[in-house]
C-alpha cells in the first residue's frame, strides 16, 4: 500500500536584500512587513534590529544559533537555541515585540 502525498514547497518566510556591500548588513522583510535589520558585531555575533531599535543578538556556536534578548550584548539574556538561523532571528524579534 502506498500513499501519494502532494507536498507544496514552503512559502518563503523572509526575503533577503543586501543594503550595501561594505557594511555587511542585511535587511530581512517578514510577511507582516516588520523590518528586521542584521548587523555583524564581531566574529559569529550578529545584532538584530527591529526598525531602528536593537532587539537582541544571535551568536553562532558551532552548528547552533543562540538567540539573546537585550539592547546591549553585555546585558543580553539567552532566550533560546536553534539549528536554523531564521528561527533564532525570529525568537529575538518575537521577544522584542513581547517586551514592547
Amino acid at each position: 500500500m502506498s500513499i501519494d502525498m502532494q507536498i507544496a514547497p514552503p512559502a518563503p518566510i523572509r526575503e533577503i536584500r543586501p543594503q550595501t556591500q561594505e557594511s555587511r548588513r542585511l535587511l530581512l522583510v517578514t510577511p507582516a512587513a516588520a523590518e528586521v535589520g542584521i548587523e555583524l558585531v564581531r566574529d559569529d555575533t550578529y545584532r538584530v534590529r527591529v526598525g531602528t531599535v536593537s532587539a537582541g543578538f544571535v551568536d553562532r556556536a558551532g552548528n547552533v544559533f543562540v538567540a539573546q534578548s537585550g539592547a546591549y550584548l553585555s546585558d543580553a539574556r539567552k532566550i533560546g537555541q536553534s539549528l536554523s538561523w531564521d528561527e533564532a532571528v525570529e525568537m529575538v524579534r518575537r521577544s522584542h515585540i513581547e517586551r514592547t
